[in-house]
């Protein structure tokens, strides 16, 4: 199975060449492709080739195949309960919803280390929400004067 999987990847590999009209690639070249992407399903790889010639003209690199598998990839979600739902129905969505909670890591947050990043970013123009930067700035301004009444 694995050898037609290979030669079917070969000949995928050489079709994209074809396609951006590049050579087609070396042995070493095809063995860095396959190592890196025959942990997927070869019809998850395919349609990521194909969706790729589809809305690009420029010839794929590795990154750029991992990252349109991933976002091909099913997302998970709970399904809404109907208006009048039955118990099991409720327990159903209760299990999942507990399943992907436990997949979510949640980290304690500084209220100043958000502030600070957000008013970081707004300062290399990367954050543009003037409503953000200003509850920032209170926010610290707030965190200081609580400091200062408490230090009283």
């Amino acid at each position: 199975m694995i050898d037609n999987e290979k030669k079917g990847f070969k000949d995928m590999m050489n079709t994209i060449a074809l396609i951006y009209s590049k050579p087609e690639p070396t042995q070493d070249t095809l063995r860095v492709w396959w190592a890196k992407l025959n942990q997927y399903e070869f019809m998850q790889v395919s349609q990521a080739f194909d969706s790729w010639v589809d809305k690009n003209k420029y010839m794929p690199n590795i990154a750029d195949i991992l990252e349109t598998i991933k976002m091909q990839q099913p997302k998970e979600f709970i399904k809404m309960l109907p208006r009048n739902p039955t118990p099991y129905e409720i327990e159903h969505n209760k299990q999942k919803a507990n399943e992907l909670l436990s997949k979510i890591e949640l980290k304690p947050t500084d209220p100043k280390a958000w502030a600070h990043k957000i008013i970081d970013l707004h300062s290399q123009g990367k954050y543009k929400l003037e409503i953000g930067v200003k509850f920032a700035r209170e926010a610290l301004k707030n965190k200081f004067n609580e400091r200062i009444l408490n230090d009283a």
